[in-house]
């Protein structure tokens, strides 16, 4: 079954009126750390074999991509680990990060190999390994130093490990994050090389603990299994990848990888989520040369709607199978068409991926977006990518509520006076009073309406007009300026289609606020009035309306 990663980041969104982009901002998501484990050997002849590895840690999530390059090659891998005969000649600067699952990257960290001619290096010790396992530990666990070195007459590695000999092991126990650095000296000069061990002790007040995450062994050869063991503390929910899913507190599960692989521990509460990473690696070869098959899409679905920014957009698809070394990631591949840059273009560990971009997605934008896949095995060869799905999002719905124009908006007695207060009958001398009410409408010129309505208030209702008058009438007609007898006069369509019996409370005027926001008009006027304008029986008969509102909403 697919399962589900969800990652709540914040990425910078390029789409908004007049051009292809609008900002979105970032959240609160913390960067992950980095920490290269080997680069060796530091000096080597050209076409010999360079070991890099690497991991990464994040207090609120979990790693989920690697990215390796040199300053004179460029980009060398996107795996944890890998090897290279291709570097050029030259003094390499090295440079590691690591990605989490909110699609933050960490800042690089380096190492130097001098790729020489024979001259800068002939004669030097050579650092064959320098390694540490495992690359995480918890506070007052114990790692094991590994190192192979040739042509050296002495070597050394500082933080209290001494003088040792050119191959060996040694197990320490690190208080805190440590970098261990071998020095290798003859009479042709000095040599260094480093490796970090990460104690995972800075965790936030009431974040999850992770007591113990190790494997054992953590060498194997291929066909060989290890068993991991944990402990966790504090934890409302316990997750291991890839492969092994929701665990308990404490336990341990067999494994048995084709190639060398990064486990991370996810521990989570209501206050947050720790991870812890630890490697396994798989000697031996396999002889697998055969990318794995693109994945099939399943959700969206070709012309499926998502929905505005401002909820997740999830995406799945199935499984990759690869029968020989494994499925290591994925890259999903977001884009609207025509636009410059992606909106998602991520590494992830899982056949599933769902985020929360945030932002607006604006009404000239709506369609036209694409989503593809592609998977990598563990022998670093990627699939071509799936096939190109095409989906569209759902219109962003402002709502905005008007008041009335105050100089536009009151009463009118027949030959007589204006007035403020919106009263419609009669009064005791038999004058009959017709209400209007003006709304400023002009920015939503050219708008497309969904909904419009407004909502009435009665406050004093002298009489019965209902009965004596029959029934109100609510009608849209155009005035200019402030009110005038001579408004008196005015007539224009009906807006509920037929006389009311009783006070309105809301009424909808969706139709005719389309028609004149499509006009592009600058007001929008309504005329209450009875059927019967008065009764003549020197008695007041009328209504006074407090308040109206005009709620309108549109596609942004």
């Amino acid at each position: 079954m697919n399962r589900l990663l969800i990652v709540v980041f914040a990425i910078t969104l390029l789409l908004c009126a007049g051009c292809d982009y609008i900002d979105i901002p970032f959240d609160t998501n913390e960067a992950p750390d980095a920490y290269i484990d080997e680069v060796a050997p530091q000096q080597v002849m050209p076409g010999e074999i360079v070991s890099f590895a690497g991991h990464g840690t994040d207090v609120d999530g979990s790693v989920v991509g690697y990215r390796w390059r040199s300053d004179i090659d460029g980009e060398l891998s996107t795996k944890d680990r890998f090897e290279s005969t291709t570097l050029s000649e030259g003094e390499h600067d090295i440079y590691f990060k690591v990605q989490d699952n909110n699609g933050t990257w960490s800042s690089e960290v380096g190492e130097k190999v001098i790729v020489g001619n024979g001259s800068s290096t002939e004669g030097l010790p050579v650092v064959n390994t320098f390694s540490v396992s495992p690359a995480t530990v918890a506070p007052g666990g114990t790692i094991t130093l590994t190192w192979d070195v040739s042509s050296a007459d002495t070597v050394s590695i500082d933080n209290n490990v001494g003088n040792v000999a050119g191959t060996g092991n040694t197990t320490v126990s690190p208080h805190s994050t440590t970098t261990y650095i071998l020095t290798a000296s003859n009479a042709k000069g000095t040599v260094t090389a480093s490796t970090t061990v990460t104690v995972a002790s800075t965790v936030p007040p009431g974040y999850p603990i992770v007591n113990s995450f190790v494997a054992t062994p953590n060498v194997i050869v291929i066909g060989e299994s290890s068993v991991l063991s944990w402990e966790v503390t504090g934890a409302n929910n316990v997750t291991i990848t890839p492969g092994i899913g929701a665990v308990a507190a404490s336990g341990s599960s067999v494994i048995s990888p084709v190639t060398t692989t990064n486990y991370t521990l996810n521990a989570s509460n209501d206050v947050g989520q720790f991870s812890m990473t630890i490697s396994v690696v798989v000697s031996g070869s396999i002889d697998d040369t055969t990318p794995p098959e693109a994945p099939i899409l399943l959700t969206p679905y070709d012309g499926d709607v998502l929905p505005q920014l401002s909820s997740p957009w999830s995406f799945d698809w199935d499984d990759t199978v690869d029968e020989e070394s494994g499925i290591d990631q994925y890259q999903i591949y977001v884009i609207r068409l025509g636009a410059a840059n992606p909106v998602i273009d991520q590494l992830v560990a899982e056949s599933a991926y769902t985020t929360t971009l945030g932002g607006v997605v604006n009404s000239g934008y709506l369609d036209n977006w694409t989503w593809k896949v592609r998977a990598q095995n563990g022998q670093g060869l990627w699939s071509d990518w799936s096939e190109v799905y095409t989906f569209s999002v759902e219109p962003n719905l402002v709502t905005v509520t008007l008041n009335p124009v105050a100089a536009e908006t009151g009463n009118i007695t027949r030959n007589s006076t204006t007035s403020t207060a919106v009263t419609v009958g009669d009064n005791a001398t038999n004058k009959p009073m017709r209400g209007f009410y003006s709304f400023d409408i002009l920015s939503l010129a050219g708008k497309e309406i969904t909904d419009a309505s407004i909502s009435f208030a009665a406050d004093t209702v002298l009489g019965d007009p209902w009965q004596d008058l029959e029934g109100l009438g609510i009608s849209q007609i155009h005035y200019t300026g402030p009110l005038q007898v001579s408004y008196y006069t005015l007539s224009g369509s009906s807006v509920t289609g037929s006389f009311l019996s009783g006070p309105p409370s809301m009424v909808d005027v969706t139709a005719k606020m389309e028609t004149s926001t499509g006009n592009a008009d600058s007001r929008f006027q309504l005329l209450l009035y009875f059927k019967e304008e008065t009764d003549e029986d020197n008695s007041g008969d009328y209504i006074i309306f407090s308040n109206a509102t005009l709620s309108i909403t549109y596609v942004q």
